[in-house]
Formats: structure tokens, sequence, C-alpha cells
């Protein structure tokens, strides 16, 4: 979502995102509250992925939080999207038989890993 948004020279705005987030949710966008947007953009903003642009109500992503949209976007794309795709009569071609149970093993031990080094 933030990858849509990380090109706009302005900036992100509230009520820009606030319709494709709540698209996203499968929410219509008044079932998705200018109070829940806010509290979006300050965890955004507060873990270091977007941060205000001065003397403005607009937010620009950083070079983590463009890293991080970049990664997951790849994530889903090459990993998630493939391993829910199959249908329930057809096995996935990946020699494990439980392809997301391993994926969830691995990103669990870099997860652990990454927040043991920072």
């Amino acid at each position: 979502m933030l990858c849509q948004f990380g090109l706009i020279p302005e900036g992100l705005r509230h009520a820009n995102l606030r319709p494709a987030v709540a698209s996203l949710l499968g929410l219509k966008p008044d079932k998705y509250s200018q109070g829940q947007m806010t509290y979006d953009l300050r965890r955004l903003r507060l873990h270091g992925l977007i941060e205000r642009i001065p003397g403005t109500h607009r937010y620009r992503l950083t070079e983590e939080g463009t890293m991080a949209s970049q990664f997951y976007t790849r994530l889903h794309k090459r990993v998630f999207r493939p391993a829910l795709s199959c249908n329930g009569d057809e096995p996935i071609n990946l020699p494990d038989s439980r392809p997301l149970a391993k994926i969830d093993k691995a990103l669990g031990e870099l997860l652990q890993e990454v927040s043991l080094v920072a």
C-alpha cells in the first residue's frame, strides 16, 4: 500500500490514504474512521516508516519505510500468492508439503534475529 504513495512528491495526505486503506481492508470509507486512520499513521510514524513533512499535515516514506514496503510486496508476490493460489485438489509444487509453515518458521527466526541485533 505504501509503495503506491511513495513517489508522490508532495507526500501522503490523510484524505488520500483513508479510502485506499479502507478498500484494502474490505470496508466502505465511512466504516474506516478518521480516528483509525490517524492511529495507523501515528503507528507508522513511531515505527519509522513514515515521517511528517515539517509545517504540513503530509507524510512521506522514510528510507526504511520504502525498503519495508518493497520487501513485503515482494514477499507477497513471490511467496504467499503462489502458495495460496493452488486449490485444495492440487499439491503445491514445493519440496516441503507444508510451505507456509516453513515460511512462518523462517520469518519468525528472522524477526527474532533482527530484534536481538537491534
